[in-house]
């Protein structure tokens, strides 16, 4: 789950997990059945996003839409005994793909999905509300895109990304009073360029990539902090706000590098195998600023390292209408055990997925596919302000979407 957890207290596009801010590595419904993004081989539309390049070998022209499903869950067990449930947070986000052959060597496309997720949220009054209430975060993508075939066997392609984060954070803040605690919500929006590009190479039955995608850098995230249970002697006395204030954020999301090698075993088998390596390194902190009342604000330090996932897939042609896909992924955690917290409680993640696709007619072909993500339990004693337990989450994930040819 490489959460943005791990950056911000977050694709997607097809689905993504979990409980933290994470890179969303799906792409169409095909490529999500295989376990996540395919770097080497073009399936249809969604290769304007998995890897530029590999559009150009694609024989028509594809339109593609997704529709995904996230059903996470997380579990909070105190050293105390006390168990805390995370609150229902489903989601379903919308991809959109389009592959448009504009000549022999020239093919133009276009992405529009999410990147990073994320969407954590616990009960108001759990004990850990001082820390974290709910956190959503997610990144859309609209990515024009283009590839060049330089020869049979080698292309090149690169899309220019327009994305724009939104991040809806909620604490509570230690002033009790006989109606609870005062609650502060903030919701802060900004926008980024970025760039994606890639490099595909086919030799007989091999196929292999390489894709890049810079990071995002949202320098002047702003939005408001909202607040409510203020008692009213407290704003009297200006320690705390009676109604909406500003809020700054500068928020960093990493680079991605994915290199993948693609075998067809013969005319019905095909397998696959992606790597992700992702630059957390540079990222230490999450802060929201808010204007003139600093104990509102909202800081979350992090000691993050570089991480990878590895992710294998099989499709197997069954018959003319008929393919079946199944895969594998390993998500190394990038948290150190030192700053795991309940807005992002990340761990090692392994994801199970399957799915087919069916051809109603020569233009048309239906996708699904269902898998399970694991998330390994994760122990903790030098946790943030001592917030000492264990954690441990899993998610439910699928998507269906049509893929349409012509």
């Amino acid at each position: 789950m490489l959460i943005i957890s791990r950056v911000l207290v977050f694709l997607i596009c097809p689905v993504t997990v979990f409980a933290g801010i994470n890179d969303n590595p799906f792409g169409g419904i095909k490529s999500s059945s295989m376990g996540g993004m395919v770097t080497s081989i073009a399936f249809d539309g969604s290769s304007s996003y998995s890897n530029p390049a590999t559009m150009t070998f694609l024989k028509k022209n594809y339109i593609d839409v997704g529709i995904n499903y996230s059903s996470p869950k997380s579990i909070f067990l105190m050293n105390t005994g006390n168990k805390y449930y995370n609150s229902k947070s489903n989601s379903l986000p919308i991809s959109l793909f389009g592959v448009y052959k504009f000549t022999d060597k020239v093919d133009l496309g276009l992405a529009i999905n999410n990147i990073f997720q994320n969407n954590i949220s616990w009960d108001e009054s759990w004990a850990g509300k001082y820390i974290c209430i709910s956190n959503k975060t997610d990144v859309q993508n609209f990515q024009p895109t283009i590839s060049y075939r330089v020869n049979k066997k080698f292309s090149i392609g690169g899309g220019l990304m327009f994305t724009m984060y939104h991040q809806q954070v909620a604490k509570a803040l230690n002033y009790e009073s006989v109606n609870g605690a005062p609650i502060v919500n903030y919701n802060l929006k900004g926008s980024a360029l970025g760039l994606n590009l890639g490099l595909n190479y086919n030799e007989k039955k091999w196929h292999l990539g390489l894709s890049v995608r810079t990071g995002l850098n949202y320098k002047n995230a702003k939005g408001d902090a909202t607040f409510k249970n203020v008692p009213s002697s407290l704003s009297a006395n200006g320690i705390l706000p009676s109604g909406s204030i500003e809020a700054t954020s500068s928020i960093k999301l990493p680079s991605v590098i994915s290199l993948g090698a693609a075998y067809e075993l013969d005319e019905n088998w095909l397998v696959t195998m992606d790597l992700n390596i992702y630059n957390w390194s540079n990222i230490d902190s999450l802060k929201i600023t808010t204007t003139n009342y600093e104990n509102c604000s909202f800081n979350v330090k992090q000691d993050l390292s570089s991480s990878y996932a590895i992710r294998f897939g099989a499709k197997y042609i069954q018959s003319k209408n008929l393919s079946i896909r199944g895969g594998f992924a390993f998500d190394l955690s990038p948290v150190l055990d030192t700053y795991v917290n309940p807005a992002f409680p990340d761990a090692n993640k392994f994801t199970y997925t399957g799915g087919l696709s069916y051809q109603f007619k020569k233009s048309l072909t239906a996708d699904v596919y269902v898998g399970y993500s694991d998330i390994k339990e994760r122990k903790e004693v030098k946790n943030v302000n001592n917030f000492n337990g264990t954690f441990k989450s899993n998610a439910l994930i699928g998507g269906i979407g049509l893929s349409y040819e012509f």
